[in-house]
């Protein structure tokens, strides 16, 4: 489980959520799931961070730019599928969660995650605020209202026109 050793850490991990890379480097995240792959450039970040991290890639288009990047990491698999037809990941329970799919399965890709993800994991939204896609911050409204049992806390952190939602889950 990931543990938060002090509130001045979890600060400086929030700090950190616009570079969201920089998450690795404060805890111990041996696995993740991200929704949402595209050319790769997150999954490549992630892993060259943590070589040793279990990674799954869920995207609907088969991402070649990506699969080629992620070659070299012996732990990282892509999944070509819609996010919205599974009801089950491969593997087990993971560290880290990051929705950044299409945008109108954000709900959906955070309610699959969510079903994934450890006791005090992380779940991260990319574009809670963007102007380009409005409805992303009312489908995580929607999904924060139903699910805020579970959550330990969730903060927003802000990437310049973007903002990204944190939460960790308690239950």
């Amino acid at each position: 489980m990931l543990q938060w050793k002090t509130k001045i850490q979890r600060k400086a991990i929030f700090a950190q959520v616009h570079n969201t890379v920089g998450l690795v480097d404060y805890l111990p995240v041996h696995s993740m799931v991200e929704i949402g792959v595209a050319r790769g450039n997150g999954a490549l970040a992630f892993l060259q961070a943590n070589p040793d991290m279990h990674y799954l890639g869920i995207d609907v288009d088969e991402c070649l730019a990506a699969q080629s990047k992620l070659q070299q990491f012996p732990h990282a698999k892509l999944l070509i599928a819609d996010s919205r037809t599974l009801d089950e990941l491969p593997g087990g329970l993971v560290d880290l969660v990051r929705v950044d799919g299409g945008k109108s399965a954000t709900y959906s890709d955070m309610q699959l995650g969510w079903k994934h993800l450890r006791i005090g994991g992380l779940l991260l939204v990319h574009d809670y605020i963007n102007k380009r896609v409005k409805y992303v911050r009312a489908q995580c409204n929607r999904w924060l209202t139903e699910n805020h049992q579970t959550c330990a806390y969730y903060d927003i952190e802000s990437e310049g026109t973007r903002l990204h939602i944190v939460v960790c889950k308690s239950k």
